[in-house]
């Protein structure tokens, strides 16, 4: 696997791009030696688990669980229930699946949309604290995926999204095959820890 980092992120809120090649390396991903929160989140995709409870160890370390009392749910956060919420009538196995005809079709049109509209992230912001999702979307080529996200914590968050993000929006569709990843972020935050986050993949 090679991680090049084509745009760096200069300052805070600055967006950046990397490219993964090969992402296939995490094929061989020891759960074990995952951290905590990693494995909690990895659970509760699995589930399509967007209840608040057991988030609240992580309250003291992880800066989007410092105000779990204010939200009722994270249905922004589990983006195997969030991409089911966002492309209603499909449920999330239901996309996997549709995503894999598309490709075998040679599809360029496989896009798949996690992002919230644009009055739910205005009213996350002014109204309701409703969580909100940081991935917008997944587009996904024959032997490649892009992730756009509006936001990107780099410290906090992006190696838990990479691997998330592969074992159930890529793993599932390209299984071993040789797979390219960009990914994308808006806005960044926490931009220098990039380097040595990079170092964790």
């Amino acid at each position: 696997m090679k991680i090049d980092i084509i745009k760096p992120p200069q300052f805070e809120n600055d967006s950046y791009l990397i490219s993964i090649k090969n992402i296939q390396d995490f094929i061989n991903l020891d759960l074990s030696k995952l951290d905590e929160y990693t494995k909690f989140k990895l659970h509760k995709f699995a589930e399509e688990d967007i209840s608040l409870d057991g988030w609240e160890k992580f309250a003291n370390t992880r800066p989007t669980m410092m105000n779990l009392s204010s939200k009722t749910d994270l249905a922004g956060s589990i983006y195997t229930y969030a991409a089911a919420q966002r492309n209603a009538p499909y449920k999330y196995k239901d996309i996997i699946n549709n995503v894999r005809q598309l490709l075998e079709q040679g599809s360029r049109r496989t896009s798949v949309r996690i992002a919230n509209s644009f009055p739910e992230y205005y009213d996350s912001e002014n109204v309701n604290n409703e969580d909100v999702s940081c991935l917008n979307l997944i587009h996904y080529l024959k032997d490649s995926v892009k992730l756009i996200f509006r936001a990107s914590d780099i410290q906090h968050e992006l190696y838990t999204d990479i691997i998330t993000i592969w074992k159930f929006f890529i793993e599932p569709i390209y299984h071993t095959n040789p797979t390219n990843v960009e990914i994308y972020a808006c806005c960044a935050q926490n931009v220098q820890h990039l380097e040595e986050l990079l170092e964790l993949i």
